[in-house]
């Protein structure tokens, strides 16, 4: 995982929580740290990268793809990239796609639903709208091996 210190802590740190949870599931010396940076530093990234020797990084960083092209790396043979926000269902990145339409659409029923109750200000209980994103399979990662165990069946 590699991303700005200052985006996790906008989602109350739920991108590393997740990330660090599934490193448990893993044998120690399979688990990497993540990298959380303060501004996006191409030599803070590749010392991470040729320290920790991941398989596929997780990343919002669409510098990430072009330098890890420029060190030598084979993308997907050699390293996979995946980015937690593709921009377009249509692109040749991997990653997830958030859905802005239906996530905009869910703000202003949202809204609607305040207006028509006549509500105004801040709530006074925070609520969360979860909009499922969607899972885009570009060329930059190796297929599952489920993926690949389903080919020909």
């Amino acid at each position: 995982l590699v991303m700005l210190r200052a985006s996790d802590e906008r989602v109350d740190r739920n991108w590393t929580a997740g990330f660090l949870v599934e490193q448990q599931a893993l044998p120690v010396e399979d688990r990497l740290d993540p990298l959380l940076m303060e501004a996006w530093d191409e030599q803070e990234f590749t010392a991470w990268l040729y320290r920790t020797k991941p398989d596929v990084v997780v990343t919002k960083f669409v510098e990430v793809q072009a330098l890890v092209l420029r060190l030598g790396f084979r993308v997907p043979r050699d390293l996979g990239t995946v980015f937690l926000t593709c921009t377009e269902p249509g692109s040749e990145l991997s990653g997830v796609y958030e859905n802005p339409d239906d996530v905009g659409a869910a703000a202003v029923d949202y809204l609607t639903s305040m207006t028509h109750r006549n509500e105004r200000g801040v709530p006074r209980v925070a609520q969360r709208i979860l909009i499922e994103s969607s899972w885009i399979e570009g060329s930059p990662v190796r297929p599952s091996a489920v993926a690949a165990s389903s080919v020909g069946t």
